[in-house]
């Protein structure tokens, strides 16, 4: 599909589903572009988080104790019950570095079961906020890792390409 066509399903699954849409496209082609702007089409804020970047602590908040119980703080990024809605975009989920993260966030990107919420580790999003994945194809391109077929049948894929001659 063409970026417009990509926007196009996207608002739909975004503003209809608690499903994971995952754009798949090659360097350049609009994948971040189209989804900031369907964002703004749609009045929600906009968070990325550049997965090739990230460890798990990023991800899951660093550990602190009360008591005799271990918690773990909200990491800056994730978005409070009263924020105002917001896409997650997991930007380059196929460039995490280290095994253990790719684990970390399979659990984020996963649809809620029916009255549950998404979560990642002890932290769960408010169903107002949704995620959105995007990532290079694993065509040989790219240097990235393969995703295995559990986690890909929990997104739904988006393949999108310029139209541009």
């Amino acid at each position: 599909m063409n970026l417009e066509q990509m926007k196009t399903v996207l608002r739909e699954i975004l503003t209809k589903t608690d499903l994971t849409p995952c754009v798949v496209g090659h360097r350049g082609v609009g994948k971040t572009a189209g989804i900031v702007q369907v964002c703004r089409e749609i009045g929600r804020r906009h968070v990325s988080l550049r997965l090739g970047q990230m460890e798990v602590g990023d991800l899951v908040g660093i550990p602190y104790r009360q008591g005799e119980v271990m918690h773990w703080s909200r990491p800056s990024w994730w978005p409070a019950e009263d924020d105002p809605e917001t896409i997650v975009h997991c930007d380059e989920l196929n460039r995490a570095q280290q095994e253990d993260t790719l684990q970390a966030i399979f659990q984020f990107v996963e649809p809620p079961v029916e009255g549950a919420r998404r979560a990642l580790h002890t932290h769960t999003l408010h169903p107002k906020h949704k995620v959105v994945v995007s990532i290079n194809p694993p065509d040989g391109s790219y240097q990235v890792a393969t995703l295995d077929r559990a986690l890909i049948d929990r997104m739904v894929m988006l393949y999108v390409e310029t139209d541009y001659p």
